[in-house]
Formats: C-alpha cells, sequence, structure tokens
C-alpha cells in the first residue's frame, strides 16, 4: 500500500453539486449511520446510489482510481441499492463528527474497505476540517476543502470533522466493500 488517502480536485462542477443537493433534499430517509462511541451533530440523509449514479459515475471512477494506485484491495462495485449519505454541518449548532472508523459489523457478509467523501458545499464555511490520524497525529486534509473535491481513504482509518464555525458544510458519503480481510 503506497498512500493511506487519495484526493480529487473538483471533480464535481457546482451545477451539478447543485443537483445531487436538490435530489438529496427531497430524500425522506433521515437514518444516521453514527459511529457507536462518536458524537455527531450532523442532519444526515439517505438515498439509493441509482438515485444519483449519472452523477456519481466520476466518483466512482476516482474510487477505483484510487485502489488500483494506492490500495490494492479487493473491492465490489458500486450497486444501486448501496446507501448514499449527504452530511449538513451546520454552524447553528455546533456540527462536527468526532473521531471514528467506518466498518460493518462482523454479522455482515463484507467489509467496508473505502472511504469516499465528497464536498457538496454550496457555500463557503469555516471549520468543518477533514481531519485523519495518521500513525501518532492527527493530519487535516487541506485537499477536500473546495466544492467537488474527493478524498479517499481506508475505512479503518481514525477521521473527524472538526466543528463547522460559520456557514454550512455539505457531503456526501459512500463506503466501498470487498470480501472479508483474509
Amino acid at each position: 500500500m503506497k498512500h493511506d488517502l487519495f484526493f480529487f480536485r473538483q471533480v464535481l462542477k457546482p451545477s451539478i453539486i447543485k443537483k445531487i443537493n436538490k435530489i438529496f433534499f427531497k430524500s425522506k430517509d433521515f437514518t444516521d449511520l453514527r459511529a457507536s462511541a462518536a458524537i455527531k451533530t450532523a442532519k444526515v440523509s439517505q438515498i439509493p446510489y441509482k438515485n444519483l449514479k449519472k452523477y456519481f459515475k466520476a466518483v466512482e471512477d476516482c474510487t477505483h482510481h484510487a485502489n488500483i494506485k494506492s490500495f490494492g484491495f479487493d473491492i465490489y462495485s458500486w450497486l444501486d441499492q448501496d446507501p448514499l449519505s449527504q452530511n449538513i454541518y451546520e454552524a447553528k449548532n455546533n456540527g462536527q463528527y468526532t473521531f471514528h472508523t467506518d466498518s460493518n459489523p462482523y454479522t455482515f457478509k463484507s467489509a467496508i474497505k473505502l472511504t469516499t467523501l465528497i464536498n457538496l458545499s454550496e457555500k463557503s464555511y469555516e471549520g468543518g476540517q477533514l481531519e485523519l490520524f495518521l500513525g501518532s497525529k492527527v493530519q487535516r486534509v487541506p485537499e477536500f476543502d473546495k466544492p467537488g473535491d474527493v478524498v479517499v481513504f481506508k475505512a479503518d482509518i481514525p477521521h473527524r470533522v472538526t466543528p463547522v464555525t460559520r456557514g454550512v458544510r455539505i457531503t456526501s458519503s459512500i463506503w466501498t466493500l470487498g470480501p472479508w480481510w483474509r
């Protein structure tokens, strides 16, 4: 494995981001998939991947490119019914998500291997930094600060979103599965 994360700048254009957010805003599913020990103060909605597949093709390509170039994991393609989440972190409620990892319970038939995050913010915000715990230090990911940015990292890396101090930070997340580690 060459890297812990892989990033792509401004994969989605502002006009596409607006369309994606509009579709998410119509969602009636506000299931929060918060990690059990973490604090998360964000509004979370979910829709099946098939609802945004045409907009997320470039993001899926980024994820597979990162896996080929950096991780080399045995992974599955995204399926139409896989959940896409939209996370809205607002300054008015100290929007944040404390350190956590992304994983499935052992009862599942597959493991989450990669986390892909997409910055869907339409306006500027302050705070809300993505940070990863790498080795023995916390590392900020400045390559995820602009609308349309995509970052892919190993799902077992502890990561967090620092509190949003001004405005609204909007992201989408999707997890890439594969067979259990062997």
